[in-house]
C-alpha cells in the first residue's frame, strides 16, 4: 500500500515537470503541461474503477463463488482427500501445478482467467503445509512466468501486436519473435521452478515449518465427521469450469485456425421458433461470445450460475447463499483495492500522457545513417541494413530466402543489376504492399527524404537513420512498463513511432525489449496488476517476495542480456 501510494504521488508530480504530447511517424508533438491535482483525484477514482470494472466484478463474482463452495463437505472432503494423496510429494506437486500454470498463461488471452482455481490450488498447499510464500509462488508467480515468455497468449500480448500489426500494414507482428519468445518462456519455467522446487522442499524439511502455519480462515478446511459426503457434486462443478474456461479463453481460431467454435456460436444464435423468433440468442442476451473469444464478463455469469448450482447441489438454503457469498465477496475487497490503486497510475498517465516524452528524451535517434538504397549499379551494398555501424551490412532487403531452401523467395534480383526485378518489401512484413509501392515509386523518382549522394556518383541515394541503442531500449521500455500498466497502451502510444523509426531487424530487438522488459518488471515493480492483487490477496508481504524472487529476476535478466545483444549483432 505505501509503495502503490509512492508510485501515485510520483506519477502526479511529473505531471507537473514533464510536457505531455504524442508521437505523430517519427515526429513527436508537444502540447504542453497538464498538472493535476487534488481536483482530479475523484476523477482518477472513477476512470480506474471503469478501466478495471471487469476485472472487479470478475474479482466479486470468484470471491462469492470460492466462499460458497468452501462451505460445502463435498468440496472440504475434496482438498482432504488431495492433500493426503500428495503427502510427502508437496513440492513435486508445488513444481507441476507451476509449470501448468506458466504454460496456460502463455496461450490463453486472458491471465485473469488463470486465477479460476488459484483459490482451490493454494487451499490444497496450505493445508498440505506448504507455506503461504510458496503456494503464492507457485500461482500467482507462475502466472507471471507465463507473461514474461508470452507465446500465443494473455491480453498483453494480443494488444500489443495488434497495435503493431496496424502499422505495420501486415499480419508480421504476431510472428515477430515468436522463436524468442519460445526460447524465453522453456528457460524461465525451468529456471523459475528450479528454485520453487528447493524453496518449498526446505521449507518442509525445516524445524520452522510448525510456525509458519497458521493458515486464513478462508483457505482453512473444515472436516465434519460425516462419513457419507457428496464429492461428485463438487468435482463436477470445477471440471464443468475447468472445460469452460479452457474452451472460452484459448483462441482457436486465431492459433490453431479451428473455426468451428465460430461456426456453432453462429448456428446456435441463429435457431428460430417460428420466422424470426431466435430463442437462443435472446436467453444467451446480445453480448454472448463464442467460445475463444470470451472475457471476464462472460465467465463471471458462469461463476455465479454455477454458485447457484451448487447451492441446489448441497441444499444451501437462500439465506446462507446471500449471506456466504456476501462474505466471499468481502474478503476479495483489499486485492480489488491494490487493483483500483494500480490502476489510478495507468489514469493518470492517460490524462497526462509524458511517457511519450519520456522515451522521445531516452530513444532519441544519433542521426547516423544505416540504410544506403545505392541505385547506381556498382555492386556494392544495395539495400543493405547496418545495424551495428560496423560497416558491413547486416541485412540485405534483395534476394531473401525467407524459408532457408536456397532459393529466393522475396524481392527476388534475377538478373542482378542491383534492383529487384518487381517488389521491394521495405517494412519487412512478408507482402508487397501499397505502401511498399508508393516507397518504390518515390525512390525512383527521386522524391524521398533526404536525398542524398554519398558515393559522389551524382545520382541521389536513400540515406535512412534507422539507429537504435540497446541500452537507450531497455531504459525507454522500463520507464515506458513502469508507469503505463498496460501494454496495450504502450502500444497505442508509441508503435508509429517505433514501426516507423526503425528497420526490420532494429524493429525486432525493440518489439522483444519492449514486451520482455514488461514480463521481468512485473515480478517485482509496485504497478505490476497480478502482484499487488496476489500479494495482497495471500497476505505475503512484499519483502517476503523479494527475498524469494531475487535471484530468478537476476538470472532472467542475465538471459535477456544476452538474447537482446544476440539480436542486436547477429
Amino acid at each position: 500500500a505505501k509503495l502503490l501510494g509512492i508510485m501515485i504521488f510520483i506519477a502526479i508530480v511529473l505531471t507537473w515537470i514533464l510536457p505531455y504530447g504524442m508521437f505523430q511517424g517519427t515526429e513527436f508533438v508537444e502540447y504542453g503541461t497538464n498538472r493535476l491535482g487534488f481536483g482530479d483525484i475523484p476523477t482518477i477514482a472513477y476512470n480506474s474503477i471503469y478501466f478495471a470494472i471487469d476485472k472487479i466484478i470478475y474479482l466479486f463474482a470468484l470471491g462469492g463463488f470460492y466462499a460458497v463452495i468452501s462451505k460445502t463437505d463435498g468440496y472440504n472432503k475434496l482438498v482432504s482427500n488431495i492433500v493426503k494423496k500428495i503427502k510427502g510429494k508437496e513440492h513435486i506437486f508445488a513444481v507441476v501445478i507451476s509449470v501448468v500454470l506458466a504454460l496456460l498463461t502463455s496461450v490463453t488471452n486472458n491471465t485473469f482467467a488463470m486465477l479460476l482455481f488459484v483459490p482451490f490450488i493454494i487451499t490444497i498447499l496450505l493445508n498440505a503445509g506448504v507455506n503461504k510464500l510458496s503456494a503464492f509462488a507457485s500461482t500467482f508467480g507462475a502466472i507471471l512466468v507465463g507473461i514474461l515468455g508470452a507465446t500465443l497468449g494473455t491480453e498483453h500480448l494480443i494488444m500489443f501486436n495488434n497495435y503493431f500489426s496496424q502499422t505495420l500494414t501486415g499480419d508480421s507482428a504476431k510472428d515477430l519473435t515468436i522463436s524468442y519468445r519460445i526460447i524465453i518462456l522453456s528457460i524461465a519455467v525451468i529456471l523459475y521452478n528450479f528454485f520453487l522446487y528447493f524453496a518449498v522442499k526446505n521449507h518442509l524439511d525445516s524445524k520452522k515449518k510448525k510456525a509458519e502455519l497458521e493458515i486464513s480462515e478462508e483457505f482453512k478446511i473444515e472436516d465434519t465427521g460425516k462419513k457419507k459426503v457428496k464429492v461428485f457434486p463438487i468435482v463436477i462443478v470445477l471440471s464443468v469450469l475447468a472445460i469452460i474456461a479452457i474452451l472460452g479463453f484459448v483462441d482457436w481460431y486465431g492459433i490453431f485456425k479451428i473455426n468451428a467454435f465460430n461456426e456453432f456460436h453462429t448456428w446456435l444464435t441463429e435457431l428460430k421458433i417460428g420466422e424470426d423468433f431466435t430463442i437462443v440468442s435472446y436467453i444467451l442476451g446480445t453480448n454472448a461470445l463464442a467460445f475463444g473469444t470470451w472475457d471476464l464478463f462472460a465467465i463471471s455469469t458462469v461463476l455465479l450460475i454455477l454458485t447457484v448450482l451448487t447451492a441446489i447441489l448441497y441444499s444451501i438454503k437462500f439465506d446462507d447463499l446471500f449471506q456466504t457469498f456476501g462474505k466471499g465477496v468481502l474478503n476479495i475487497i483489499k486485492p480489488v483495492g491494490a487493483l483500483v490503486a494500480v490502476y489510478s497510475v495507468f489514469i493518470i498517465m492517460y490524462m497526462s500522457p509524458i511517457v511519450p516524452t519520456m522515451v522521445k528524451s531516452v530513444m532519441k535517434k544519433d542521426g547516423v545513417v544505416d540504410l544506403n538504397i545505392d541505385y547506381n549499379g556498382a555492386g556494392i551494398a544495395f539495400f543493405n541494413l547496418d545495424t551495428d555501424d560496423d560497416g558491413k551490412a547486416d541485412y540485405n532487403l534483395i534476394n531473401i530466402d525467407s524459408d532457408k531452401d536456397g532459393k529466393c523467395d522475396l524481392n527476388c534480383d534475377t538478373n542482378k543489376d542491383g534492383y529487384p526485378d518487381k517488389n521491394l518489401d521495405f517494412n519487412a512484413d512478408g507482402q508487397i504492399t501499397e505502401y511498399d509501392q508508393n516507397i518504390l515509386s518515390q525512390l525512383e523518382g527521386g522524391q524521398s527524404t533526404p536525398n542524398l549522394d554519398t558515393d559522389g556518383d551524382g545520382i541521389p541515394d536513400v540515406n535512412i537513420d534507422t539507429s537504435h541503442s540497446l541500452f537507450k531500449t531497455i531504459i525507454g521500455a522500463t520507464l515506458t512498463n513502469i508507469f503505463h500498466v498496460d501494454l496495450g497502451y504502450t502500444a497505442y502510444a508509441l508503435s508509429d513511432y517505433l514501426v516507423t523509426g526503425y528497420g526490420a531487424v532494429a524493429l525486432t530487438l525493440v518489439f522483444i525489449v519492449f514486451f520482455t522488459t514488461y514480463g521481468l518488471l512485473q515480478f517485482f515493480i509496485p504497478t505490476s496488476i497480478l502482484l499487488a492483487l496476489g500479494l495482497t490477496y495471500t497476505k505475503v508481504s512484499y519483502k517476503d517476495w523479494m527475498k524469494h524472487i531475487w535471484r530468478f529476476v537476476l538470472g532472467m535478466l542475465c538471459v535477456l542480456l544476452i538474447i537482446f545483444i544476440f539480436i542486436s549483432v547477429r
